[in-house]
């Protein structure tokens, strides 16, 4: 007798298989665990180099722009509108060339540009300190 839930459970799988992180387009991210400070910058006007990182706890991330023309804010973009989250260690930064946040916690910390994240310049930083984890899973 065939199983009707094939289908069903084929697209679970899938799903499940999908990348657990996905805030602000970022689906994969450069793996960076190890490394003290980190350093974003502003590359071809509006976008983030690297723009999805993932450090240890404790690391720093410098972040490398005009921010009189780009100013950042932590938070999320869906669905063409962005979201400051006021909890977020990174930002506002409105003014200057660089600044610097320490990432104390685990977790995920998306941020954008408040004049051009539609144009895609937006990212997030994760904070993983499960440098040995993915070895052996």
């Amino acid at each position: 007798m065939a199983n009707r839930n094939v289908p069903f459970l084929l697209a679970l799988a899938l799903a499940a298989a999908a990348p657990a992180h996905a805030l602000n387009n970022c689906s994969s991210f450069s793996d960076l665990r190890g490394q003290a400070l980190v350093t974003v910058n502003v590359v071809n006007q509006f976008r983030y180099s690297p723009a999805c990182v993932r450090i240890s706890r404790n690391a720093t991330v410098r972040f490398v722009a005009q921010f009189g023309s780009h100013p950042m804010y932590g938070g999320i973009v869906s669905g063409g509108s962005a979201t400051i989250d006021p909890d977020s260690p990174i930002g506002p930064f409105t003014g200057g060339l660089e600044a610097s946040v320490t990432f104390m916690a685990e977790g995920e910390f998306p941020y954008f540009c408040d004049f051009h994240y539609n144009m895609g310049m937006l990212g997030s930083v994760l904070v993983d300190d499960s440098i040995f984890r993915d070895a052996f899973e």
